[in-house]
């Protein structure tokens, strides 16, 4: 089963099915009917973006009939007046009430207006929202006309809200749909297109529709079954028979998000009854993962969120990545995550300022290897040339992984400290409560307690922050990136206590600066990438007690005893180091044979060198000489997705302080992988010269082409031009 998001995703498959012998068209009957004129993609918040219809002389032309003082106070009367028919309708709704529902939703009608929160008053409105949506709706609309009449008095802009929301993406359709003459003559139409309507596809109005689907037998259906799929063998071209496998499509989730009323309706439309049908005649569904049950189609869908499964990231990727809410923002040097705040509001001065240098230096660092500044490589995402390509991290053995799995008792590990114990199990004893009233009763699963867990976790921190615990990360980030390096017969096995906060960002154990400089080591030594580093405790303990450290190691005892009793048995040649004050403590308890301690101090490097020398006599490296370089991480260590510049350039993570220390993270892109001149493939740049040749014979502007730019170009080409773009500009004068 093949399942596609938003309508880029469904014409991305409609694509596919059409190249392998199956038909799928637009979804608009008449494109002729259509002509578009030339505009520019503006952002409208978030990842939206709004089609600006351009005047000749490059203007926008919703913005020039703005300007018109008639034709803003018709519009400006025509949204008073809807504002006072909602207003009227929300009275209407709350009077028509039994008595005794009005006290109750009169109270949230209250309650939402008083409230001030962004977040707090979307909260109310969805309550508000489930028990009167039409008293909800009225609201809505009331609020969306008063912002619509204050912002028509102002230069549209488009960012201030959603596609579905923004008050001037609204304010632009009505300025333009009320005017249609005026606007169609500021409009500049190309003409291009076989049509001559300014189209080179029809499909590019409302992309395909699935439903349309045409199968190898010729026909209704979603299966690509019996179509023939081409592969290379041996530099010849074969096909492949298609199995039975089902295209379905479904709104785009942030889509969904905007519209939550009906996002259960669109789905079940979209998915839901798609599959039915195609089961209906034989097709049988793919079977739940290992450890999940699929409801579908025993029980009626419900829009909700819902946790990422583990088993859907990296082994041991940190769970503040696998949440169903989106906690992060972008900013100019990355991204920040665990917050909607950037880092820098919840800092104190000097907080901000050290925060400030440390980015900068951050920024600039460059990476060990040189062949990784690369213009051959998009050096933001992962490695896409061969030498790297297949250069990953593939995980632990079942075993090794279940071993580490089962052996930490995360209720021990994340459990408060002593001073808020009472009031941690008080909260648990009321969460427990509230999941057993909604259940009806109903014993708690393993999953009520963990929500019930994670709840209290939550509701302890934003109290009293991470102080409360012994880790220094949110517990409900749970044990991550426990280990870096290969389980398959490790020449050098390392205990190291953790350091910074890189392990975030790539779930694996120290990636950062120190793991730089420990990975060169490893190569100074010639063990290249056959080495095994293990996190002393798989949470960041960076600034944490002594008393904080004996808390963590106490309940994580069991879980290196097991772990290396199994790694020194399959392993009895190995070299044994330890990094770190505790590494060395403990390390004692797991083994009788010798092992060599790095000892840290204020440097990223401290102790390298002189542990070095010492492994260096030993007979397996004797002879080698130690720089103690800093050495970007191996591509064998990191994971398949981990982008071109993550272990290198030092580090790359900063937590944020405050109150939601613990909690937010700041990754920091480094300048040398954002500054990258993209050097295109042969291939690639052949590709595009076609689509710029395919657009200029259909007499569409060029990429980046200004509208200024496109009329004169189009003047001196042909004649006719010069005469209709001069109505335009004629008809410009006026405005």
């Amino acid at each position: 089963m093949v399942v596609m998001l938003g309508q880029a995703g469904k014409d991305a498959g409609a694509t596919y099915i059409n190249s392998i012998g199956g038909k799928v068209v637009g979804r608009v009957d008449n494109p002729s009917a259509y002509k578009v004129p030339l505009f520019e993609m503006v952002s409208a918040g978030g990842n939206n973006e709004w089609a600006v219809p351009m005047t000749a002389d490059g203007r926008d032309v919703a913005e020039v009939l703005r300007n018109d003082p008639v034709i803003r106070k018709n519009l400006s009367d025509k949204l008073k007046k809807s504002k006072v028919n909602a207003t009227a309708e929300k009275e209407k709704l709350l009077n028509s009430m039994a008595s005794d529902k009005k006290e109750k939703i009169l109270a949230l009608v209250q309650e939402y207006e008083s409230t001030r929160n962004y977040k707090a008053k979307e909260n109310v409105f969805w309550r508000l929202k489930n028990s009167a949506p039409k008293v909800a709706n009225a609201i809505a609309d009331e609020e969306m006309y008063e912002k619509r009449i204050g912002a028509l008095e102002k230069k549209l802009d488009y960012r201030d809200g959603t596609q579905a929301y923004g008050v001037s993406t609204e304010n632009a359709i009505d300025l333009l749909s009320d005017n249609p003459e005026k606007a169609e003559g500021l409009m500049v139409f190309t003409e291009g297109g076989p049509e001559k309507n300014g189209l080179l596809f029809p499909e590019q109005i409302g992309g395909q529709e699935l439903d349309t689907m045409i199968g190898a037998d010729g026909k209704s259906t979603r299966s690509i079954k019996g179509l023939r799929i081409p592969y290379l063998e041996e530099g010849k071209t074969k096909y492949l028979i298609a199995p039975d496998v089902v295209f379905v499509g479904a709104p785009h989730p942030t889509y969904l998000s905007m519209n939550r009323s009906r996002a259960a309706q669109l789905v079940e439309d979209q998915l839901l009854k798609p599959l039915l049908k195609e089961m209906d005649r034989g097709w049988k569904p793919p079977t739940a993962e290992p450890g999940r049950v699929s409801s579908f189609p025993n029980k009626p869908y419900s829009y909700g969120r819902a946790l990422i499964p583990e088993s859907h990231g990296d082994p041991f990727m940190p769970r503040f990545r696998l949440t169903p809410v989106s906690e992060a923002v972008r900013e100019s040097d990355g991204i920040t995550t665990g917050t909607r705040n950037k880092i820098e509001r919840v800092l104190s001065k000097e907080e901000a300022e050290a925060f400030r240098d440390k980015i900068y230096e951050m920024k600039k660092a460059k990476p060990s290897n040189p062949d990784l500044l690369s213009s051959h490589e998009v050096l933001t995402s992962r490695p896409r040339n061969d030498e790297w390509l297949f250069k990953y991290d593939r995980g632990p053995s079942d075993d090794y992984y279940k071993l580490m799995v089962s052996s930490i008792n995360e209720r021990e590990l994340f459990w408060p400290k002593n001073a808020y114990q009472s009031e941690a199990a008080k909260e648990l004893k009321t969460q427990e409560s509230r999941i057993l009233k909604e259940n009806n009763g109903k014993a708690l699963t393993a999953a009520d307690k963990e929500e019930a867990l994670v709840k209290t976790m939550d509701k302890i921190f934003d109290k009293y922050g991470i102080k409360a615990f012994n880790v220094k990360t949110h517990p409900n980030n749970g044990p991550y990136s426990h280990y870096r390096g290969t389980f398959e017969n490790p020449k050098v096995i390392i205990l190291a206590d953790p350091h910074g906060f890189d392990d975030f960002a790539t779930s694996k154990a120290l990636t950062g600066s120190r793991g730089q400089y420990l990975n060169g080591l490893m190569q100074d030594l010639g063990v290249e990438d056959k080495y095994l580093v293990i996190k002393t405790v798989p949470v960041e303990m960076d600034g944490a007690t002594k008393e904080e450290w004996e808390a963590v190691l106490k309940s994580t005892k069991e879980y290196r005893q097991k772990l290396f009793a199994k790694l020194l048995a399959d392993n009895p040649d190995a070299v044994i180091v330890t990094d770190g004050q505790y590494a060395a403590e403990e390390m004692k308890g797991l083994t009788d044979k010798k092992f060599t301690s790095i000892k840290r101090g204020n440097s990223d490097d401290a102790g390298i060198k002189a542990a070095g020398r010492k492994l260096a006599k030993l007979d397996q490296f004797s002879g080698r000489t130690i720089h103690a370089e800093r050495i970007d991480i191996p591509r064998e260590h990191l994971t398949f997705i981990a982008r071109t510049w993550e272990g290198t350039s030092g580090d790359r993570v900063i937590m944020g302080g405050g109150k939601e220390a613990g909690k937010n993270f700041h990754i920091v892109r480094p300048d040398w992988a954002v500054n990258n001149d993209v050097i295109l493939r042969d291939s690639t740049r052949d590709a595009l010269d076609e689509m710029i040749e395919m657009l200029v014979k259909a007499g569409e502007p060029r990429p980046r082409e200004r509208v200024g730019e496109f009329i004169s170009r189009r003047m001196d080409e042909n004649p006719y031009f010069m005469k209709k773009f001069q109505n335009c500009i004629d008809l410009l004068k006026k405005y």
